[in-house]
């Protein structure tokens, strides 16, 4: 009588050789299978996170030109930047990148670089943005820079 496959512990190559010659090829192949899958999917993870990374650099190097749009919006040509900065902030928008918007400040999102006495308004309001925060998911990639009441 032949072994059947569930007679066949394929996760143990030497085992499967002795238990069940008739086997012990297909047990090899399906173990090597394995690891290579193993392997395949470690080098899938390592490139996502290369991939997120590389994202990661260029979404914050786009909002850096935000910053110089948003630096140069005083001057003559106003409107027409501003159009261009709404035209890259709808580009970022489709690859996900969400911008911080908070009226108080929370600690994960919001950095504090100044703070000022402010009456009638509760402390931790924020008060002015100095840089705008964004984050992609879950991950804030920059944090909004705030001036709050305290």
């Amino acid at each position: 009588m032949q072994p059947g496959l569930s007679d066949v512990p394929f996760d143990r190559p030497q085992e499967a050789a002795t238990a069940a010659p008739v086997w012990a090829p297909i047990s090899q192949r399906v173990v090597a299978i394995q690891r290579s899958l193993l392997s395949l999917d470690t080098a899938r993870r390592e490139e996502g996170h290369r991939h997120q990374r590389d994202l990661e650099e260029l979404l914050l190097a786009v909002v850096e030109i935000l910053d110089l749009i948003d630096r140069m919006k005083t001057q003559d040509d106003a409107p027409y930047i501003d159009k261009i900065g709404r035209r890259i902030e709808l580009l970022l928008k489709r690859r996900g990148l969400i911008e911080i918007n908070e009226s108080q400040v929370v600690p994960e999102l919001v950095k504090v670089v100044d703070s000022r006495p402010e009456a009638d308004v509760r402390s931790g309001a924020v008060l002015e943005v100095c840089r705008r925060g964004y984050r992609l998911g879950d991950r804030v990639l920059r944090p909004q820079e705030v001036i709050a009441a305290r």
